[in-house]
């Protein structure tokens, strides 16, 4: 079946590049799969059926993988192949389905090469079918054929009911009718840049599948008493574990990140002020408090739904991010992951976060206080691009009003709040928040992918930290894996991480710094901040590395058998004039290597 039609390759392949680019986000083909699946819940619900309705998401890092199951209204099969085709779907921008331009389908088989998608609508057999090599077609790879539908003359289907397995102890498993259903899958995906959604954690995967896409319901800050559409679980294959889990399909509202008692509702505080005439007795009252609020505006005619937060000092979203959400370690991480919690204003529509971000309005009287504020505006009566990329400065316009005159009154209050982390202490929170932060602990450890080395007592791989790749150099170290380092000095916090005196196997001996790094791709960073001088060191040590970013970088990291030191996997040459190759130990391959020889 030719989806295409009889259009040239030509043609063809530059619409489609035309939609393509029109994404920009790493995360646009989970907000497109998740979109479709809540509009096809949403019309089923239309049509009067009761539910219980639910998404499933699953995303594998080991073959870079995307699925995503609903129990919505389904696809008749005379509407697949049209619906694959650029500007083929069946959305019209109208009503209260999120979905508007129709290419989301064409944009998600082309986002990988292995496309595959099976259908029921209620009282007909499940249809269905794949697309092969559409990416590798798209980027004109050698030897790459125009790619078509063929449907599965043999497919199974699913079973009328549907259960999900879960490995999380306090979720309660449901069953789901599956009377029509629609499974996607876009498999062997190549990210186009560095930033991928298979780089993230299970946990940065959460806060950005809440935020930034339509499994995120944002109607509940503006009307809380609404329920949920639907249910939604995430099943997560990565290198640091695997999990499935269900997931309350709301919108993560930032002023719950912070204690009860330690936020307090914008008009409660604007109607105290009324008797309190002395600035004091203000700072007394507000203290350092979180200030939240939801109210809806009216701007140009436009109906537009503002909800915001003024935090008690700038540094409340590092602390939330590292503490409550879990989304970083330090206050050095400015990966995608860790800066997915920041101030600014975001846009959504129709009960959706998009992940678009824009500028406040120029002016005000303290206009720095932004920068400690988070807002959501919302409008049904948003039109975007293709990829929600862009609005248009009309649309943006009316948005900053809206968000200036909430930004307004916080401004009022802003100068009586006292500048105080937000975070809550262990003796602020509790038991019941505590026993529930032990046992997602306890989850995320046993979750963690084994590291299956015999001879130490490290039992899995490390899980984003720096200071569990020193552990393991150590065990090795003491297990007589690797051998000849005498270890001087360690320090967390000290210019390098380790001093320590090494003896070849020849006998030489010579004074070392290692430095120790989770991904050796994070040394970018130290070039580009001066952190460290890269001639003072003389060897790295890391679990792994992105040998594509610090290609992109200058730096070039190549594979040795046998090194100077004991347990190095290659040489790493620095784009600073003068210094020599350092040695690296990627522990990772130093494991694989162990396995193989075996």
């Amino acid at each position: 079946m030719d989806f295409l039609s009889n259009r040239s390759d030509v043609a063809i392949r530059k619409e489609i590049r035309g939609i393509r680019d029109s994404y920009h986000h790493y995360w646009d083909l989970l907000a497109e799969l998740l979109q479709n699946s809540r509009d096809a819940i949403s019309r089923k619900k239309q049509t009067g059926a009761l539910g219980p309705f639910f998404i499933h998401l699953e995303i594998d890092s080991s073959n870079n993988s995307v699925s995503a199951l609903d129990n919505g209204i389904g696809i008749p099969s005379e509407k697949i192949h049209e619906m694959l085709a650029p500007g083929g779907g069946d959305k019209d921008g109208i009503g209260k389905e999120v979905g508007e331009k129709g290419v989301g389908l064409t944009y998600a088989v082309f986002s990988g090469n292995n496309f595959l998608i099976t259908s029921r609508i209620a009282g007909k057999e499940a249809y269905g079918g794949s697309v092969v090599a559409a990416q590798n077609w798209l980027n004109d790879y050698p030897g790459s054929n125009k790619p078509f539908f063929s449907a599965d003359q043999n497919i199974q289907g699913l079973p009328e009911k549907y259960s999900v397995n879960l490995n999380i102890s306090n979720d309660t498993q449901s069953t789901y009718p599956l009377d029509s259903y629609t499974k996607i899958s876009v498999g062997n995906i190549t990210p186009s840049d560095d930033t991928s959604i298979f780089h993230l954690t299970a946990q940065q995967l959460k806060v950005l599948i809440l935020s930034r896409t339509a499994a995120g319901v944002t109607s509940q800050l503006f009307n809380p008493a609404e329920a949920l559409e639907f249910d939604f679980y995430l099943t997560t294959n990565l290198p640091s574990g695997s999990s499935t889990e269900k997931i309350d399909s709301t919108y993560t509202k930032p002023h719950e990140l912070v204690t009860a008692s330690n936020r307090i509702p914008l008009q409660t505080v604007r109607d105290a002020f009324v008797s309190k005439n002395d600035a004091s007795a203000k700072r007394k009252y507000l203290g350092s408090k979180t200030v939240y609020v939801s109210e809806r505006r009216a701007i140009d005619g436009w109906s537009i739904d503002v909800y915001g937060v003024m935090f008690p000092d700038n540094d409340t979203f590092k602390q939330l991010s590292k503490s409550t959400l879990a989304l970083c370690s330090s206050d050095e991480d400015e990966s995608e992951g860790a800066t997915l919690f920041q101030s600014g204003i975001f846009v959504g529509t129709k009960g959706m976060p998009t992940g678009m971000k824009i500028e406040p309005k120029p002016g005000g009287r303290y206009p720095a206080y932004y920068k400690r504020c988070f807002f959501l505006v919302e409008s049904s009566d948003l039109k975007f691009d293709l990829g929600r990329k862009s609005l248009h400065y009309k649309y943006v316009r009316r948005l900053q009003a809206a968000v200036s005159e909430v930004f307004s009154k916080f401004e009022d209050i802003a100068v009586y709040q006292g500048d105080a982390r937000a975070t809550p202490s262990e003796a602020q929170k509790t038991s019941i928040q505590r026993k529930l932060e032990l046992q997602a602990e306890w989850v995320a450890a046993k979750g963690l992918a084994d590291l299956n080395e015999s001879h130490i007592q490290y039992a899995k791989i490390p899980n984003n930290q720096e200071a569990a790749v020193a552990a393991i150099f150590h065990e090795l170290l003491g297990a007589g894996v690797i051998k000849g380092y005498q270890t001087l000095k360690t320090g967390y916090s000290a210019r390098y991480d380790m001093h320590t005196i090494y003896t070849s196997p020849d006998g030489q001996v010579v004074d070392s710094i290692i430095e120790f790094k989770h991904n050796l791709d994070s040394l970018i960073k130290d070039l580009q901040e001066k952190q460290k001088n890269f001639s003072d060191i003389n060897l790295l040590i890391a679990w792994d590395a992105n040998e594509q970013a610090l290609k992109n970088s200058g730096f070039d990291l190549d594979s040795i058998a046998v090194g100077f030191f004991s347990g190095a996997t290659h040489t790493l040459t620095v784009p600073v004039p003068g210094i020599d190759p350092i040695e690296v130990i990627l522990l990772r391959t130093f494991f694989d290597r162990r396995k193989s020889s075996s």
